[in-house]
């Protein structure tokens, strides 16, 4: 199963099935694994969104792997990390297992 396949079948985006209708160039994107990968976007069509369901769904489909996920200053990273992140983990079993049985992690620095 590819990435982009992999995210619309296990992400939700305000309580529906994530899709990549209308933006599927996206897909091309969440599929290429290279090292390094360069996008020129213009504002405002989801990249970022993009980035954090690529980025967290390589994490749950990689178990044992960690990561950093960077923005350019904390103001970002708070509000992409409260508006992006905490509700698509809140949402997305996949993201809920925590393997120890404990609950999952809830913490804003942890996200």
């Amino acid at each position: 199963m590819t990435y982009a396949d992999w995210i619309e079948e296990n992400t939700k985006l305000a309580g529906k099935r994530f899709r990549f209708s209308g933006y599927d160039y996206q897909r091309d994107i969440v599929n290429d694994l290279s090292r390094d990968l360069s996008v020129i976007k213009p504002s405002q069509v989801g990249a970022t969104e993009l980035q954090v369901r690529k980025f967290l769904s390589f994490l749950v489909r990689n178990r044992g792997t960690a990561g950093i996920f960077t923005l350019p200053n904390e103001k970002m990273y708070k509000k992409l990390s409260k508006a992006r992140v905490k509700p698509l983990i809140t949402s997305t079993q996949a993201f809920n297992v925590s393997g120890f049985g404990d609950k999952p992690t809830r913490s804003v620095d942890l996200y």
